[in-house]
């Protein structure tokens, strides 16, 4: 089946693992069933709209299982009943995932809504005249201790986000005196979201801020790193210790988190500060005890299919492969993860140049990405993947959360008798590596 090159455009985009689908995409798919029933809707969203006053919500998942989805699936529905959102991505500009502290997270946030909102009725005294001044005596004070190059006139007359925006760049790239210049920002962390929310305030114009949400995406790439001395983690000093910090914007906020911090020592104190962390699972496609699950399977395929249409409406989804076997094949390898879903298909599509996809493509295709996986495991690892694999549970160590923030081990959901069960298993492309099968056949598993 021959195609000319637009149509592989098309397919291409249409399978672009990093894409990120627009509330209303039609290839959208509704995968709550097998999510546990999980809604961001119902969960986070009537927090929001039956809530008195504001609120600070946590919002956590793989990297790449379909959150920023959900989220804007959230802000359109949201906006639909009169919310005015302020969504973003926070990206390499913003922070360094290997190194983030809260005051990071703070000088972004203030940028975005700076660059979101705009005061209807600004006076002679504005809020961003006061983040003006605050950002020239933040600068400063940075010039005066010598740690930073910049002089005070290339930022003195810039925008307040643009000023921000440096800071954040600094920080990012001066790394031997990035700590001394993140002291500087938390020293007066409290007079800028003193000014925020002014700012807010003034932006909406005499509308309640429990109208306005801001949802901060993307901070699940944070890495998680200890103090040398105190061993607490970072995800502690960001969400715990600055959690007054974190909700004191006067205005409902969402923040992703890294999944580890759902499983760490530290639950219990961050869910006496927010509510209870939302999780979004992976698509369930097998059953604890192996089994595959038909109806996870299912909503994998229609995620293809529905690509697909997006490149040639007269696609059939099953015409696309040589194999139903390699179809199923290909669902099942990716654990219910979505990237590593649309990834295999890239790559299986990489090595097709005409419909449909055939078997060794497929196959190909898995043995790619789990070479990457045998890459990211150190040695002394295996034993726990094999003992999750026979127990389908994990243990809140070190250990076990940075698997998790590998996405060696998937988390899923189930709903049974109203009851929500969570289980836990290694990625499926994980159990063909040798290694996993040669400790496998040692134990016996």
């Amino acid at each position: 089946m021959a195609h000319d090159q637009a149509f592989w455009k098309r397919v291409y985009t249409a399978f672009d693992p990093f894409r990120q689908l627009q509330a209303n995409d039609p290839a959208w798919v509704d995968c709550a069933s097998v999510r546990g029933d999980e809604d961001i809707l119902t969960g986070l969203g009537k927090e929001i709209i039956r809530s008195e006053g504001v609120t600070c919500q946590l919002y956590a998942g793989h990297r790449g299982g379909g959150k920023s989805t959900e989220l804007l699936r959230l802000k359109d529905y949201l906006q639909g009943q009169g919310y005015r959102v302020v969504y973003f991505i926070v990206d390499d500009g913003d922070l360094e995932p290997e190194d983030t502290e809260y005051g990071d997270i703070l000088i972004a946030c203030a940028r975005q809504l700076l660059k979101a909102l705009k005061p209807s009725d600004p006076g002679d005294r504005t809020p961003v005249d006061r983040l003006q001044t605050w950002s020239v005596k933040l600068w400063k004070s940075l010039v005066d201790l010598g740690l930073t190059e910049l002089a005070l006139e290339d930022v003195a007359y810039e925008t307040p986000d643009l000023g921000l925006g440096k800071v954040s760049a600094t920080i990012k790239t001066n790394i031997s005196k990035r700590q001394q210049i993140r002291r500087q920002v938390e020293l007066d962390a409290d007079t800028l979201i003193d000014i925020l929310n002014q700012f807010i305030r003034e932006a909406l114009n005499g509308r309640p801020t429990d109208r306005l949400l801001l949802i901060v995406d993307n901070l699940d790439r944070v890495v998680e790193k200890f103090d040398s001395d105190t061993r607490r983690s970072n995800y502690e000093q960001i969400f715990v210790n600055h959690s007054d910090d974190l909700k004191a914007l006067d205005c409902h906020v969402i923040y992703t988190v890294p999944i580890p911090l759902v499983y760490s020592f530290q639950v219990t104190a961050v869910e006496e500060r927010y509510k209870p962390v939302e999780v979004l699972p992976m698509v369930m496609v097998k059953t604890p005890d192996g089994q595959i699950f038909p109806d996870g399977v299912n909503k994998l395929k229609e995620m293809l299919r529905r690509r697909f249409k997006a490149a040639d409406a007269s696609l059939e989804l099953e015409q696309a492969f040589e194999s139903a076997e390699a179809l199923e094949q290909l669902c099942l390898m990716s654990g219910g993860h979505v990237r590593n879903l649309m990834a295999l298909m890239k790559a299986a599509l990489q090595h097709t140049n005409e419909l449909p996809i055939r078997d060794r493509s497929v196959k190909r295709a898995i043995s790619e990405l789990r070479d990457t996986y045998r890459r990211v495991i150190d040695e002394n690892e295996w034993v726990l993947l094999a003992k999750v694999f026979s127990d389908k549970q994990i243990i809140n160590n070190d250990q076990h959360r940075s698997l998790l923030f590998r996405r060696c081990i998937l988390e899923y959901r189930y709903l049974q008798y109203d009851e929500v069960h969570v289980w836990h298993d290694i990625h499926p492309l994980i159990f063909g590596l040798d290694s996993f099968q040669r400790l496998r056949q040692h134990n016996s598993l």
